[in-house]
């Protein structure tokens, strides 16, 4: 709570919530994939027990299941965005904390001013960990979306062959 404070508040609690929200979107999405592997009527099962040769078919059961794998990835688009400028505009207001004081105590006491340049700091530090991190989830998330639909297109190519036999 003292580092919130020393961030300052108005953006450090945004911050911390787009936190809290890329790592529960992540875990949902990690346990969504791990389950969905597990369950027989997965994507490449469901694609196989579709029963039908029909390429326009196939490729719009193909679509659903990418439409299911990226839901509540755009949110973490979002916090990968938005984190690093909440962080800039704490460095903004920390900064213009830091000049004012300045402005009232005089260059006298020059550590009167390191409050805001803490809270300024702070918050873009912040900022970027939080972009970072979720930058990582969302990245691997992505790679093993385009990995899952790559053997869906190849279950699919298969599927076609088969029929043609």
């Amino acid at each position: 709570m003292h580092l919130i404070e020393k961030g300052g508040a108005a953006v450090m609690i945004p911050l911390c919530v787009g936190g809290f929200v890329a790592l529960g979107v992540s875990i949902e999405r990690l346990i969504y994939f791990h389950i969905l592997w597990k369950e027989p009527r997965g994507p490449i099962n469901s694609l196989r027990t579709l029963g039908s040769t029909n390429p326009l078919l196939l490729e719009a059961h193909i679509e659903e299941w990418i439409l299911a794998f990226h839901k509540r990835l755009p949110l973490l688009d979002t916090i990968i965005t938005a984190a690093p400028l909440l962080g800039l505009l704490g460095t903004i207001t920390g900064m213009m904390r830091a000049f004012d004081v300045l402005a009232q105590s005089g260059v006298n006491d020059p550590s009167a001013i390191t409050g805001g340049v803490a809270e300024a700091l702070i918050a873009t530090a912040t900022g970027l960990v939080i972009a970072l991190g979720t930058l990582l989830s969302y990245n691997y998330l992505e790679a093993h979306i385009a990995s899952i639909t790559s053997r869906l297109e190849q279950t699919m190519r298969q599927i076609l062959a088969e029929t043609k036999k």
